[in-house]
């Protein structure tokens, strides 16, 4: 491993052990998805826990890139269901649809997506982005079936 790569892989892992103004927070974790730094082994969970929205924000990307210690699927369904800042919900729907596709936790993610979309105290927004993403994961080719004996339409 070159040199220049095990920099960024230890500064990563100071995400784990060491608190930083949330800038500093918002670099390091795109330093991680840009450069793909897996080995650094960061705690994405934690991560998603923060205090500050734009911190999450940026923990989602680890979540929809899959470069974190932990998946952060758990941590990120309970975003989806609680966050208070809806933006921040929208964006754990995108990511755990990306995350969660052909894994074995898509089960977990498809039903958390069934009960947002049920949940009539959720923005319609986000009830209809998580109907979208439970077709999407029914239907992977892009393609949905819009009733009996309808064909295909694409989305």
């Amino acid at each position: 491993m070159d040199q220049d790569r095990q920099k960024l892989i230890e500064r990563a892992r100071e995400l784990n052990t060491s608190e930083f103004p949330v800038i500093e927070l918002q670099e390091r974790i795109r330093e991680v998805c840009f450069e793909y730094l897996i080995e650094a082994k960061v705690d994405v969970d934690h991560l998603l826990g923060h205090e500050d929205w734009r911190v999450r924000s940026s923990a989602l990307d680890m979540v929809w890139w899959g470069v974190g210690a932990t998946d952060g699927i758990a941590a990120s369904i309970e975003i989806l269901m609680h966050d208070p800042d809806e933006d921040i919900r929208a964006e754990a729907a995108l990511a755990l649809y990306e995350a969660a596709r052909g894994t074995p936790k898509e089960t977990q993610v498809r039903e958390a997506f069934r009960r947002v979309s049920a949940a009539a105290e959720a923005p319609e927004y986000l009830r209809a982005a998580a109907l979208t993403y439970l077709g999407k994961l029914d239907h992977p080719s892009g393609q949905r079936r819009v009733g009996p004996g309808v064909g295909p339409v694409s989305e």
